[in-house]
């Protein structure tokens, strides 16, 4: 994603980043994310149409603002790193 992301994908990104950040044992999901970001699923896939396109801005956002990837997926509560092998990319 090497566009210009809207005030509500870097609000997405950022509230995304703070989860990842979370010493509580959370699970990751688009539910989670949407509630947290007091917006529907529905609105999510508005902004990013898919969950491959949601990790990739989440990759993007990290390195245009310092963020170590390999620290957030390393340091994510319980939940996100078992589950992230398991997503369908591809919906």
């Amino acid at each position: 994603m090497t566009e210009t992301l809207t005030n509500r994908q870097i609000n997405i990104m950022q509230t995304l980043v703070s989860m990842l950040e979370s010493k509580e044992p959370i699970k990751i999901t688009t539910a989670e994310l949407a509630k947290r970001c007091e917006i529907t699923e529905a609105a999510i896939y508005k902004h990013f149409p898919s969950k491959r396109k949601i990790y990739e801005g989440l990759v993007d956002f990290c390195e245009e603002n310092n963020y170590s990837v390999d620290f957030l997926v390393n340091n994510a509560g319980y939940g996100f790193t078992e589950d992230f092998d398991s997503y369908d990319l591809d919906k």
